[in-house]
């Protein structure tokens, strides 16, 4: 009995951590078309930040996090997007996501997106839970082209 205690107190204290990859080609294209224009889903944008940097063997560019709302709910949805740069190109979308922890059943209002390091690919968000209204730190890191981890 009291090894089981000691368990569940252990499993209490842990924080929380996720790292996902979308290994599939069809869900890589999927992804990349999903947000390209998010005004069609239904979806407004509430906030979106461009910056960092991030490099995939020869191919380079910069992440933008895009905040947004749905008109029936007070949660927010984020989406991650890796963008290419090119020289004398506009830029394009080389990845883009939807966190499933975060977004599968929306239930946080973000504040602005808050670097942690000189490269900006581990960030931090405030998150405010509507129904609770209790805020905790959200920190993504990401670690490369279409991956990411989640801790809080």
């Amino acid at each position: 009995m009291c090894c089981h205690i000691r368990t569940i107190l252990l499993l209490s204290s842990l924080s929380f951590t996720s790292e996902l990859f979308a290994a599939s080609s069809t869900n890589l294209q999927e992804r990349g078309q999903q947000f390209q224009e998010p005004e069609n889903s239904g979806e407004l944008i509430d906030y979106d930040w461009t910056g960092g940097n991030w490099l995939y063997q020869t191919v380079q560019g910069n992440f933008r996090f895009v905040i947004t709302a749905a008109p029936e709910s007070e949660a927010k949805k984020l989406y991650i997007q890796w963008w290419r740069l090119s020289e004398g190109k506009e830029k394009e979308i080389s990845y883009s996501l939807s966190p499933k922890e975060l977004n599968s059943a929306p239930v946080y209002k973000f504040n602005k997106v808050e670097c942690l390091n000189a490269a900006c690919d581990k960030l931090k968000l405030k998150a405010t839970h509507v129904f609770e209204e209790y805020e905790q730190d959200i920190v993504i890191e990401l670690t490369g082209l279409g991956r990411y981890k989640i801790s809080w």
